[in-house]
């Protein structure tokens, strides 16, 4: 028996609830399966993006590295110790720019343009710069590091009779920082993660 007073829904009523449910149903789906492709196609972008950036970030840097290391070289050619302390604490004023030390013989920083990093020693885990030619290049927390060994010339005996019998009279790392690509992380996840769903839609 029907209890008073209570709405009964007809067959047509039930059958046009039970469609309009589908109806939404399929649509949330494809609005979901449509977010998440263009969520991929946004995350492959700037994949892309950032590589890029990066690539560009160590061109530029290595172009910096060369010009400044080739002064600091010939300076030291000349025994200008005087010009190569000018050159790297030049190095301060330049912007994106965290630091430029030479590591001696003994694996320690000699000169540097950042004064607290004098005496500290070469990181171990860095092979091959007891090799003239090797660069190795390294992106850390924070930084771009470029290791360039100094290669031992016959000019160097001039000043450093004990440099005989070694290839590499020391190394000249540079440091560079990675704020701009960071910047440009950043941008991207605000893009990516303030898209909205399809949930926010309803």
């Amino acid at each position: 028996p029907l209890r008073p007073g209570r709405p009964v829904m007809t067959l047509q009523q039930k059958i046009l609830v039970s469609l309009l449910g589908g109806i939404s149903a399929v649509y949330l789906g494809s609005q979901y399966v449509q977010w998440r492709r263009s969520a991929a196609l946004v995350e492959q972008l700037e994949a892309d993006t950032l590589k890029n950036e990066v690539a560009d970030q160590w061109r530029w840097i290595e172009t910096l590295e060369h010009a400044t290391q080739t002064a600091i070289l010939d300076a030291m050619a000349e025994g200008e110790m005087d010009k190569v302390k000018m050159l790297l604490a030049e190095q301060r004023n330049i912007a994106g720019v965290q630091e430029l030390s030479i590591y001696g013989t003994k694996g320690s920083v000699v000169f540097s343009s950042k004064p607290e990093a004098l005496k500290r020693k070469l990181s171990a885990d860095l092979p091959g710069l007891d090799q003239p030619g090797t660069v190795l290049r390294r992106q850390v927390p924070g930084s771009f590091i470029i290791y360039r060994p100094m290669a031992v010339t016959e000019r160097c005996y001039e000043c450093h009779n004990n440099y005989r019998g070694r290839a590499v009279a020391g190394v000249l790392a540079y440091q560079f920082s990675d704020e701009t690509l960071e910047r440009g992380r950043a941008q991207w996840a605000c893009l990516l993660y303030t898209s909205p769903s399809p949930r926010d839609n309803h």
